[in-house]
């Protein structure tokens, strides 16, 4: 059976035996491969293996899956071969394969920023206006504000007339 190494020295466990048919890899505890980085999608991808082949294939993860720089979709992986899903090098293993040295890596949560895709903006599928969780605060507030300044306003001004009147 192939053997599937996490390379990234944050993921705890270091191992996995890959069964023939479907194996799925996500950060869900529900995978047959369960790896715990936020940078995993929770179905990230899924192994299957015929034999000796092993072939990957990306479920529409959010950070992708790399051999090299390259990013995969589907790919058939040879033995020996290093290759990243998320922000985790994994190395799949098999009969006489060296393993390939771990490497530093992080398990913490780090944001994913996403931006407009340029096919959006011309489309138009997105809308001008977005709700959001966060409101506009209210005018009203602001307006009590500015109407008790010009009473006070009126206020003073009428005392320092007086104050002129009596002065006189």
């Amino acid at each position: 059976m192939p053997k599937l190494t996490v390379l990234t020295e944050s993921v705890l466990v270091k191992e996995y035996e890959l069964q023939d048919g479907v194996n799925t890899i996500g950060r869900s505890q529900d995978n047959a491969v369960h790896i715990p980085d936020a940078s995993i999608s929770s179905h990230h991808g899924e192994f299957i293996v015929n034999g000796d082949e092993v072939t990957f294939r990306d479920t529409d993860s959010t950070n992708g899956s790399f051999i090299g720089d390259e990013q995969i979709i589907e790919a058939v992986l040879m033995p020996g071969q290093v290759f990243r899903l998320g922000f985790i090098d994994f190395q799949l293993g098999g009969a006489g394969v060296v393993e390939a040295p771990r490497t530093k890596g992080t398990a913490k949560i780090q944001p994913m920023t996403r931006g407009v895709n340029l096919s959006e903006l011309e489309t138009g599928k997105r809308p001008l206006h977005t709700p959001t969780d966060f409101h506009q605060k209210s005018s009203r507030g602001q307006t009590i504000f500015i109407v008790i300044g010009i009473i006070l306003c009126i206020i003073v001004i009428g005392l320092l007339v007086m104050a002129v009147k009596i002065a006189k």
